[in-house]
């Protein structure tokens, strides 16, 4: 490092200072320059010390100064080099080369491992050229540096050194987005185009609408839930402006490919957005998560359950509740409605046991009775005692719910059943749930009974033409919800979700973030009646 740093400074000083001092003083300071070259650096420095003291106040002083301190640098002899141009900057304060003293003052604190001074010396540097040479530096020290804590500070207070933003970035990419830092897509500047006040709100829906797909009309099923959904906002938004809340709705197809979600970040129209919804696939919701995140703009999950789309992302919220939080809803209603010890069953997943631990450990905590861990096998159950199991829990997301209450019956177990709902198909035979006391933690419910339900698909079809589903209320709600809080509150809307609101203007389940501010805690838990699925409990 210090052999490219004489290169850079040495150019710079062979120019000509214009003052006569005689061909004496000329002929040593020139020698005294020829050795610095030649890296001969003690004639370098004995030749400058001597100039020091022979011509201690004249136009060539800064100069010898400087040169002498780069000397002693190259000579490692860094408390000395720094006293040296110390002495230079109080005396010349006002020199043309102060970027050259203070670029070769970040490097001697660099070599002494002081990382903070090296730093103040660097961000008092003009002479962009230099840049490059400075990152350099800093990227050499950084990486000795093991609490990224610290690099994100310093990227805070010296924003003009790309490296030390890069860095403090790249400690994070893996662990909240999944990245590799090399395969981190670089952001636009997008703060030219984010503003608050221009009267209406954009909004990104980011849908693999497969628009381009010619065989479109045959594969409607692949994707009809995103068409669905999409109706469903869009209906949102004209009821929206009925009420002076306008929204510019802006959908983008995009699935899985990586390469069309990068091109979308250069895209004018997606850099003014203000709330993005999507992507609904992993790879390309990466991308979106770390745009959204690092751009401070708000991006919703709309059918996700998983809490790791929302871990360590500020900016990142599920519309549903994640699995454990319905977990810890029901552990919350079973233990003020049953009586006894749960019986938790789990599958051969860490999904299954991450649900099942989040409601072992909340049913403990409002009862203070353990609970039984088991498998599905059918031994699991052989050595419970029935007595003291007052419900079951069923974890399953796999579809087996069926098979796992087939068994338990067979045990001869027969106490309340209370289970996540995407554990069995949305069909269930009547001879099944009849003789049942069956109670599902079910976020996705539609209750057909609702008026409001009736009253939005008679004016659904009025409007459109065309028929409404789940996917068209929860596109509805969702926009009704988000667009009004942001709306309302702008920068702060996170005051406006924070507060549980009236439930009944909604079709499905309604919003609360109230709890975890960045998951909806708003579930119902329904139960059947006359083999139909109905509403049991709101919460």
């Amino acid at each position: 490092m210090r052999k490219s740093i004489i290169l850079l400074l040495i150019l710079f000083s062979f120019s000509t200072i214009g003052q006569n001092l005689g061909l004496e003083f000329k002929a040593k300071y020139e020698d005294a320059k020829l050795a610095l070259k030649k890296e001969n650096y003690p004639k370098a420095n004995t030749q400058f010390e001597n100039l020091t003291k022979a011509y201690p106040k004249s136009n060539y002083s800064p100069y010898i100064q400087y040169f002498l301190g780069l000397t002693k640098f190259k000579l490692l002899q860094y408390s000395e080099a720094e006293k040296t141009l110390q002495s230079l900057l109080l005396n010349y304060p006002t020199w043309s080369q102060k970027d050259d003293v203070n670029f070769l003052l970040g490097n001697i604190f660099a070599e002494k491992n002081d990382l903070s001074k090296s730093l103040e010396e660097f961000n008092k540097v003009q002479n962009k050229n230099l840049l490059p040479k400075i990152n350099l530096s800093i990227e050499s020290q950084i990486s000795k540096v093991k609490d990224k804590s610290i690099l994100k500070n310093y990227a805070n207070q010296y924003p003009k050194f790309e490296v030390l933003k890069a860095s403090a970035q790249n400690s994070k990419t893996m662990e909240v987005y999944g990245f590799l830092p090399e395969n981190a897509p670089i952001l636009a500047d997008n703060s030219k185009y984010q503003n608050q006040n221009k009267g209406y709100l954009n909004v990104a829906v980011l849908f693999p609408f497969h628009l381009k797909n010619k065989d479109f009309e045959n594969n409607k099923n692949d994707n009809h839930f995103a068409i669905d959904m999409y109706d469903g906002m869009v209906f949102a938004a004209e009821k929206l402006k009925e009420e002076g809340i306008i929204i510019k709705l802006h959908a983008y197809d995009i699935d899985n490919q990586t390469e069309k979600m990068e091109k979308l970040l250069y895209n004018k129209q997606f850099l003014e957005e203000d709330l993005i919804i999507g992507p609904l696939y992993s790879e390309t919701n990466k991308i979106a998560q770390y745009y959204a995140n690092e751009k401070k703009i708000p991006l919703l999950n709309p059918l996700s359950k998983s809490n790791d789309l929302i871990d360590k992302k500020p900016y990142s919220y599920l519309v549903n509740a994640s699995s454990e939080t319905q977990a810890i809803q029901a552990a919350d209603y079973a233990s003020g409605n049953f009586f006894g010890d749960a019986i938790i069953i789990y599958g051969n997943n860490s999904k299954d046991s991450t649900i099942a631990k989040a409601y072992s450990i909340e049913f403990k905590k409002k009862t203070g009775k353990n609970a039984f861990l088991i498998n599905y096998s059918a031994n699991s159950l052989s050595n419970i005692d029935k007595n003291k199991v007052g419900h079951i829990f069923i974890t399953s997301p796999s579809k087996m719910g069926s098979s796992i209450i087939s068994l338990i019956q067979k045990k001869g177990f027969e106490m309340p059943i209370l289970v996540m709902r995407d554990s069995f198909p949305e069909q269930l035979p009547y001879n099944f749930v009849s003789n049942l006391e069956l109670y599902f933690i079910n976020p996705d419910f539609v209750d057909e009974n609702n008026e409001a339900i009736k009253s939005f698909k008679l004016d659904f079809w009025n409007a459109k033409s065309g028929l409404s589903s789940y996917y068209t209320f929860k596109g509805y709600d969702m926009i009704n919800f988000w667009v009004k809080s942001i709306s309302k509150y702008k920068g702060n809307f996170r005051n406006m979700i924070t507060m549980k609101p009236n439930n009944n203007d909604f079709l499905l389940n309604g919003f609360d973030y109230s709890k975890n501010t960045n998951e909806n805690n708003a579930i119902i838990i329904t139960t059947f009646e006359n083999g139909r699925e109905v509403m049991f409990k709101k919460y």
